[in-house]
């Protein structure tokens, strides 16, 4: 599967959960994040070369795109979704405490942060993984799901890889039933 394909892959899995969840009435957000401009150019920018060494050390700012809020209904803002396309580097572990800062406001006992991943993100994987363990001890349930790459297996101790587009909608709506049939929906904000 091309990096095409990938995020095509990841967009429509955003929007079939967005549909699923909408019509359970669970309230939910759809966050994008990358950083502002290419992680290797600023790198060398900064004289950081090569590039790859300097993997673990952020060099642009981050970006968060709200593609839905929880205060939206989905259907008047579902055109939104073709903005859902990739952009530059992700940096996961920040992008969890960004959401996890968001989820804190809400009133709901269960909070699950569902994050997409098409391979391996920048920054350190320890640092990632610990911020996973710390959000989970928090009491916030984190699912990893890989787009065709196994690297969420690394790093998300509740996760599942997609191998293959048609596997796709399976994966999801198991996903779905393990998280939603535990509590009331009341009860849970994605």
């Amino acid at each position: 599967m091309n990096r095409e394909s990938k995020y095509l892959a990841a967009r429509e899995a955003t929007i079939f959960f967005a549909e699923v969840l909408d019509r359970l009435k669970v309230p939910f957000e759809i966050i994008g994040y990358s950083t502002e401009s290419s992680e290797a150019a600023m790198a060398a920018a900064l004289g950081h070369i090569p590039a790859f060494k300097y993997r673990h050390m952020r060099h642009s700012p981050l970006q968060h795109r709200i593609y839905k809020a929880f205060d939206e209904d989905f259907l008047p803002i579902k055109h939104r979704m073709v903005n859902i396309y990739p952009r530059f580097n992700n940096w996961d572990e920040e992008h969890l405490l960004f959401a996890y800062r968001r989820l804190l406001r809400r009133t709901e006992r269960e909070k699950i942060i569902i994050i997409t991943s098409d391979g391996q993100p920048n920054g350190d994987a320890s640092h990632l993984i610990e911020t996973v363990g710390r959000l989970e001890k928090l009491g916030i349930r984190v699912v990893g799901v890989g787009v065709v790459d196994p690297f969420v297996e690394q790093i998300y101790p509740n996760h599942i890889v997609v191998r293959h587009l048609p596997q796709l909608s399976e994966e999801l709506v198991r996903i779905l039933r393990r998280e939603l049939l535990g509590a009331s929906r009341e009860g849970r904000a994605w």
